[in-house]
């Protein structure tokens, strides 16, 4: 009976600390399910900027500069062409007021009337009298060429789309457009929040109702959700001071107990004279009453599920 009693407590021990384990590798996998496999990139194609001002109208240098640190946060180059317009050739350009910022021989705002003076621009309910960065990242964004690539070949400062119901593939921060973004796999919080230019994603969350582009800041695996999984796998194969301390106890607990068992054996067969089986019962007596078992598996069972559940529930 007694030989049974610690065959099942040792198998059951075994069995809820492999249970756990499978909840902590299940827990991975959803984790490791989160990150999308393609991304929709973007690419610069066929870009040309001529910029054409009216001296008599100060604003064509900011203008330029404003070009410069677009082209800069969008991590591309291209030649600028900086183009003065007088009275005399003023018909020969298309000039819709100075400073004029043309992309690939269109006007940024669409204008067909040519206009000999000073313009301004309007954006988000503001009038500007040069056309502001983020104006001009939205319209060099809306002639990039959108391609479809595999999660691992996304790189440092490259430009992603996101659009309604997809997931975020990487970590970055937006540039362009505005949605609410369901992060409740990450941090457990159930308000999608509105994402919009200047805000920081995370790869693995999902893009609600609107479109954003956005600059990866980190990819593969310095990404968060990667970094969640290399702590959650990290927790599962490493142990906390507590489970040492109670292996270490262990250590120390097993010989003494068998030395007393034994002990016990010694005194009751061959010094008090008693039977073979009345001093075998007292060695199994002294092992069952302090077998460490609990200690040695209670612990790193309750470490393993406790890690596992908390993977589960982000």
């Amino acid at each position: 009976e007694t030989a049974i009693f610690l065959a099942t407590f040792l198998t059951m021990g075994r069995y809820l600390e492999s249970r756990a384990k499978g909840k902590t590798s299940e827990a991975i996998k959803k984790l490791m399910g989160l990150q999308p496999k393609t991304a929709d990139i973007l690419r610069p194609k066929n870009i040309d900027i001529e910029i054409l001002y009216f001296r008599d109208c100060p604003n064509y240098n900011k203008s330029a500069e404003q070009v410069k640190d677009a082209l800069k946060k969008l991590n591309i180059s291209a030649p600028i062409k900086l183009i003065e317009v007088t009275k005399e050739n003023f018909k020969d350009y298309s000039f819709y007021g100075s400073p004029t910022i043309l992309l690939n021989k269109r006007d940024i705002e669409g204008k067909v009337n040519k206009l000999f003076g000073c313009r301004v621009y309007n954006y988000n309910n503001r009038i500007f009298v040069y056309p502001p960065k983020d104006m001009l990242i939205s319209k060099l964004l809306s002639i990039f060429e959108e391609q479809e690539i595999s999660i691992e070949k996304v790189a440092l400062n490259d430009i992603l789309i996101v659009k309604p119901g997809e997931k975020i593939p990487v970590d970055g921060e937006v540039i362009d457009g505005e949605s609410f973004v369901d992060e409740s796999m990450i941090t457990g919080e159930s308000i999608s929040p509105l994402k919009e230019k200047g805000d920081k994603i995370v790869g693995g969350t999902i893009n609600k109702n609107g479109v954003i582009r956005f600059v990866a800041t980190k990819v593969g695996r310095d990404t968060m959700l990667s970094q969640i999984i290399k702590l959650v796998e990290e927790a599962q194969s490493s142990k906390p001071p507590i489970q040492r301390i109670a292996d270490k106890a262990v250590n120390y607990f097993i010989p003494t107990v068998l030395i007393i068992a034994l002990l016990s054996f010694v005194v009751w067969y061959l010094i008090l004279d008693n039977s073979f089986l009345f001093a075998l019962t007292n060695l199994i007596s002294v092992l069952v009453i302090a077998c460490p078992c609990a200690l040695g598996l209670a612990t790193p069972t309750a470490v393993t599920v406790g890690v596992g559940r908390g993977a589960e529930l982000g």
